[in-house]
């Protein structure tokens, strides 16, 4: 039973630490876009090659017609809720619940295959961002 509580533990960690670097883009891409900061003055914008900042202006940062990490904040904040609030339900359930976020995070695993390509293929880099996709498989791994 130890072993359970902990992989479940370390899950909430994951999704939270996914929730909160999805929030910091969301947060950038939606201020760049209404110009309420700079481009290039970033945590990450490091370099002229490292910067989240030009990254979040690419089209490849809509790779979905949606800004992508709203999509990422979207499924992690939702899936940390699940996870959260889907604990406190009867026991007989949790089962249910884990196999339910085991399916999502398979999908969300496929379309990380995508993400990257696209990052690859971007003539700047953005460290935050494959961290997401690693928070991803890491959270199917405890997952499953």
């Amino acid at each position: 039973m130890e072993r359970k509580y902990l992989l479940v533990f370390l899950l909430k960690c994951i999704l939270f630490l996914a929730v909160i670097n999805t929030a910091y883009l969301s947060w950038r891409y939606l201020a760049i876009e209404a110009n309420l900061i700079e481009n290039g003055t970033g945590i990450c914008s490091l370099t002229e090659y490292v910067d989240c900042d030009k990254v979040l202006t690419t089209p490849q940062a809509r790779a979905f017609y949606v800004p992508d990490a709203l999509l990422g904040f979207g499924f992690f904040f939702g899936g940390f809720l699940w996870l959260r609030i889907g604990l406190s339900l009867n026991e007989k359930y949790h089962y249910h619940l884990i196999r339910t976020l085991v399916f999502w995070l398979f999908i969300a695993t496929l379309l990380t295959f995508r993400f990257i390509w696209l990052l690859v293929h971007l003539p700047n880099l953005c460290p935050l961002c494959p961290w997401n996709h690693f928070l991803t498989y890491l959270a199917l791994i405890f997952a499953f």
